[in-house]
């Protein structure tokens, strides 16, 4: 009786922390992006397709839906990341990006898919691994959660916001001091950016935003 009443407990905490962590993150993406922050989006974009021997036709299509995804406007960014997933299979940021919206909007198994299917096509891609990651740790699968952004930070070391959600799983999991060095290994790499600038592009999170949610965790 006594340890079912503390795994409840313990199961209650993990999931208020995930809620609590999801919630941020969305509410900091909500938020309009500046214009010049979507310039910057897009280009970084752009050049992610280009490496995917896209055609003119999809990177023009691409560089509408990414527009449309600016100004919230979904079920035509949506319209165009399936028109260049019709035009060319192999694109995996169109099938990232329909994962990531998928995933924003709280429908989890197509966010799955999608992610899934843009892994297959391009395993370097982190974007993905990530987007998987938050969806189980809203479930409670934190192995499966931890798995992924594992992947996605052994892509790229650097990549401020898989720390932050790996230091959040590990607190999840009770690893307080594994959870430490995640987040002091965030502080590090944010240390000599400036609190306006933007660390996950299509989240539009910045620097300070995030510097104020792991104040909050001290």
């Amino acid at each position: 009786g006594t340890r079912l009443i503390i795994k409840h407990a313990r199961k209650k905490k993990a999931e208020e922390e995930t809620e609590g962590l999801l919630k941020f993150i969305q509410k900091n993406r909500s938020k309009r992006p500046q214009q010049g922050i979507s310039l910057k989006v897009l280009e970084k974009q752009m050049k992610t397709i280009e490496k995917q021997n896209t055609s003119v036709e999809e990177r023009r299509i691409f560089n509408e839906a990414m527009q449309y995804y600016f100004e919230k406007q979904y079920e035509m960014a949506i319209d165009r990341f399936l028109r260049i997933v019709d035009i060319n299979p192999e694109t995996a940021s169109a099938c990232w990006m329909l994962a990531h919206i998928a995933s924003n909007r709280g429908d989890f198994e197509e966010a799955i898919a999608w992610a899934e299917r843009s892994i297959k096509i391009d395993s370097l891609l982190k974007e993905p691994y990530y987007t998987l990651s938050t969806i189980y740790m809203a479930r409670g699968e934190l192995d499966r959660a931890m798995e992924r952004i594992k992947k996605a930070l052994y892509i790229d070391q650097e990549f401020i916001l898989g720390h932050f959600v790996m230091g959040s799983i590990f607190r999840l999991m009770r690893f307080s001091s594994e959870a430490e060095k995640c987040f002091q290994k965030v502080k590090n790499l944010v240390s000599s950016k400036a609190t306006d600038e933007v660390i996950f592009e299509t989240e539009f999170l910045a620097v300070g935003i995030l510097i104020k949610s792991l104040e909050s965790k001290a």
